[in-house]
């Protein structure tokens, strides 16, 4: 039996063994696995943190429709290919998505999220930090309101050290403009969304929005009727929340504003607030407090209720209960404020039911986000927040320099909130640090308050130094002479001059004497001095010749280039041509290009086509091939220049052409707009000289649509663009046989003239004297020649001043709208009179043939017959004499 036992030992002992290798192993899997999960959870939190969904978590509040994608995509098929074929690509890694509130940013940037490839991961982000531990693949990082963060130079640099494909999309309603301020972050062209759809796109959107939140509400759908929906420029946003208003009320929305859209979205969402600790006045200040002052803790919440007087009585265990209750209902992103979405709703909120002292006890830290909101809702509400943004600088210390920054951050320029921001710093007990380049150009009355506040501090110093009291000087008359304030820019200028001079031992004196000295000229030449503007210019010359700098010839092509336009101002083109010519054949190839195109244009003036055609062409070649940012926008320039010379010769096929080719090149720059804008307004004048006018005037209305947005961010600056394109567009519009609608986009460019002439009147009268002019003819063919005679004798009044000013410059228009004027007179049977004007623009035309027989001898033949028929016509109405 020996032999027995010892089998059976041996047979269980390789069972046993067995199961315990099978135990070993399987407790080893399973820790394994263990490990993977916990890593894999680990990864997940670590998301979590950093990351939201890319659709957002389901409830059943009406308002999360409007913020989640139930409705289809609507447009943007090429853009949507565009940014997944980046994602996936190896360029650049951030791109910003630009587009006016609605518009349908975020609805593009989910469906980028969701066509993405399956090692791809996507979401919105929270926070920056902990950012390089959640990204272990290929990411899409989706910023929106992207304007209202201060975190991005840090998410860009986590970016730039990334190990592993990593593409940032930056949602933004100014796409250049948060471009710009993350500077070189940020190389890619942004991609631009704009309003589209006609009344037949709005009634789609909304019948297809009816349908899919009645099925996510679980409710009927109302009729749709036969009306249409909304007005032309309407986003899919307002359009959907319009269908959202009338599944939820029942009630037909589809006419109402945006404004009404808001409201009444707000009042949708407060209904539901059922279990609230305070009744609903109470509420809502409560709320819009908490969503706009950040409160990192309940604490911090209870002291922003406190700064409420009807809180001011309210236990703190109350107030922690409403702290509380708002961010279980909204919870607080990362600026740790509650996110009331749609974003509208919130601006609504917090435009008609935030109180001013909440905002009273804000730190430099604070300021900022509170001040990005409130100017991101100024611009939907305008009416409703300047008081609160004004209450923010005045209450509160330290804020004044971080506010500003967060103002420029989100607004390029706005009248309303230059001048109020310029009265803040103008009486602020602290002066602002910021330099006065920080202001965006649409702060015009703002960069003057704070060029005042630095030459206050600047004399106040007794240690100040005399190079940095005259550049303050100049600074402030750069600011004064942007308002239209030539009187006190000349004296700033002349004080910095002085100063200037007065320094001559130092190296740079001389550069900053031919500064001063040429600023000195352009106040004189605004204040209708063009002689004293001349002898400025020629000091400046004088001044930068005598430099020993090395820096001296890049100032000398300038002063010289102001020189040649006051010389070409006193109709002295000679000279003119002979200081052109005097340009240094060394330089950049842009300052050679440069220097050629003003010569060109000199001898343009000079009665020298042939010659300004072929300095033009020469400017034209140094240009060619070659791709650099500035090297095309050079030639873009030049082209127009030469395109003017071959008009004038009278070769219009070539002149379109040149301006074409001018176009091409603008259209390559993403940068630019006001020059865009300008060459086409060239190409549309053009077109509609080679008989072409039904083509011309999509492109005028393209100039003028980009006008109008220029004037919206600095009107000083970009209102006479706006008149001209308003012009252009009258003359177009004639041309295609619409005479009325032309007449009223004329007199819409008189306007703009007349607010020119009241901030500048020298610099306004050729233009406004022009449009008056233009405006006369007409009325003459609208029949309305009252107001044409009227029209007529006010143009010829501000150009008889603009001619004893600049006789040589002012004779043609005077001796034109004199013979405007004539025809005028002559319709409404005033014939002595019209005679007198006739004759009047005869010897002016006269005069200005002899002196240029080229440029005038025809005006002058025609006006000459214009008086013959006139006679001729006079004589055959004379009574006959009794015999």
């Amino acid at each position: 039996m020996g032999w027995l036992a010892e089998a059976w030992t041996r047979g269980w002992g390789r069972y046993a063994a067995a199961a315990g290798a099978s135990v070993l192993l399987a407790t080893a899997v399973w820790v394994v696995l263990r490990r993977r999960r916990r890593r894999r959870d680990r990864r997940a939190v670590a998301w979590e943190r950093v990351f939201a969904p890319v659709r957002p978590t389901r409830s059943t509040e009406p308002l999360w429709l409007l913020s989640a994608p139930v409705t289809r995509l609507w447009g943007w098929r090429r853009e949507r290919a565009e940014l997944v074929e980046w994602c996936s690509g190896t360029g650049v890694s951030v791109r910003v998505l630009g587009g006016p509130a609605g518009v349908g940013k975020t609805r593009l940037a989910v469906a980028v999220a969701e066509a993405l490839p399956r090692p791809w991961s996507a979401g919105w982000l929270r926070r920056v930090d902990g950012l390089t531990g959640a990204v272990r693949g290929p990411s899409l990082v989706l910023v929106d309101d992207a304007e209202l963060r201060s975190d991005l130079p840090e998410l860009l640099a986590v970016v730039a050290r990334a190990t592993v494909p990593v593409r940032v999309l930056l949602l933004a309603r100014d796409a250049e403009r948060l471009r710009a301020s993350l500077g070189f972050g940020v190389d890619a062209p942004p991609v631009v969304l704009s309003a589209f759809g006609g009344p037949t796109d709005r009634v789609r959107w909304y019948t297809d929005a009816v349908r899919a939140y009645a099925k996510e509400l679980r409710t009927g759908v109302p009729p749709f009727g036969a009306a249409g929906v909304g007005a032309d420029g309407d986003t899919v946003f307002l359009v959907h929340a319009r269908a959202l208003l009338a599944v939820a009320h029942r009630t037909d929305s589809r006419s109402v504003t945006a404004r009404d859209v808001a409201a009444e979205l707000l009042t949708l969402e407060t209904v539901r607030w059922r279990g609230a600790p305070l009744p609903g006045d109470d509420l809502l200040a409560a709320v819009a407090a908490l969503v706009a002052v950040p409160a990192p803790d309940p604490y911090a919440g209870v002291i922003t209720l406190r700064c409420l007087p009807r809180f001011a009585d309210h236990p703190t265990a109350a107030l922690v209960a409403v702290v509380e209750w708002v961010w279980q209902r909204y919870p607080p992103g990362t600026d740790h404020r509650p996110r009331l979405r749609p974003m509208a709703v919130a601006e609504w909120l917090v435009a008609n039911h935030l109180e001013p002292e909440a905002l009273t006890r804000l730190t430099p830290e604070t300021a900022g986000p509170v001040v990005r909101l409130l100017t991101r809702t100024h611009q939907d509400f305008p009416e409703h927040v300047l008081g609160l943004l004004k209450h923010v600088f005045t209450a509160n210390r330290g804020v004044l320099d971080p506010g500003l920054r967060a103002v420029f951050a989100v607004l390029p320029g706005d009248i309303a909130v230059d001048a109020m921001l310029a009265a803040v710093v103008r009486d602020a007990p602290e002066v602002p640090s910021l330099a006065v380049e920080e202001a965006p150009r649409g702060f015009a009355r703002l960069r003057l308050a704070l060029a005042i506040r630095q030459i206050q501090v600047v004399l106040a110093d007794p240690r100040a130094d005399r190079v940095d009291t005259a550049r303050a000087w100049d600074l402030l008359g750069m600011q004064w002479r942007v308002l239209g304030h030539s009187a006190d820019a000349l004296s700033s200028h002349r004080k910095a001059l002085a100063l200037w001079q007065g320094a001559w031992d130092r190296d740079d004196a001389p550069q900053g004497v031919a500064r001063s000295l040429t600023a000195v000229s352009d106040c004189l030449a605004d204040l209708g001095d063009p002689e004293g503007a001349l002898a400025a210019a020629q000091d400046a010359v004088a001044a930068v010749e005598r430099a020993p700098d090395a820096d001296a010839p890049g100032l000398l092509w300038w002063v010289r280039g102001t020189l040649v336009e006051r010389l070409r101002y006193l109709g002295r083109y000679e000279e003119a041509v002979d200081v052109a010519r005097r340009s240094p054949a060394s330089g950049t190839r842009l300052a050679r290009a440069a220097d050629l195109d003003e010569l060109s244009v000199s001898l343009d003036f000079a009665g020298r086509p042939d010659e300004a055609v072929a300095t033009g062409r020469q400017a034209i070649a140094l240009l060619r091939g070659h791709d650099e940012v500035s090297h095309v926008a050079a030639l873009a320039t030049v082209l127009t220049s030469l395109s003017d010379r071959l008009d004038k010769l009278g070769r219009p096929a070539e002149a379109l052409s040149a301006v074409e080719e001018a176009l091409a090149q603008r259209r390559r720059l993403r940068d630019g707009i006001p020059d865009l804008a300008t060459t086409l307004l060239a190409v549309a004048d053009r077109l509609r000289a080679a008989g072409r006018a039904a083509e011309a005037l999509p492109v005028a209305d393209e100039a003028l649509g980009h006008f109008r947005v220029l004037v919206a961010v600095d009107r000083r600056t970009h209102l006479r663009g706006l008149g001209t394109a308003l012009a252009l567009r009258a003359e177009c519009l004639r041309a295609v046989r619409r005479p009325d609608d032309a007449a009223g986009s004329m007199r819409a460019a008189v306007e703009a003239g007349r607010e020119l002439a009241e901030w500048n009147r020298h610099r306004a009268l050729p233009h406004l004297g022009a449009w008056l002019h233009a405006l006369a003819g007409h009325l003459l063919g609208v029949r309305e020649d009252a107001e044409a005679v009227k029209v007529a004798e006010e143009a010829v009044a501000l150009l008889r001043e603009l001619h004893e000013v600049n006789r040589e410059a002012g004779i043609g228009p005077l001796a034109a709208a004199l013979r405007r004027s004539a025809h005028c007179l002559d319709r409404v049977d005033r014939g002595a009179e019209a005679l007198t004007a006739l004759r009047q623009s005869v010897a002016l035309w006269r005069e200005a043939a002899s002196a240029h027989p080229d440029v005038h001898s025809e005006n002058y033949r025609a006006a000459l017959t214009d008086l013959r028929d006139h006679l001729d016509a006079q004589h055959t109405r004379l009574p006959r004499p009794e015999r």
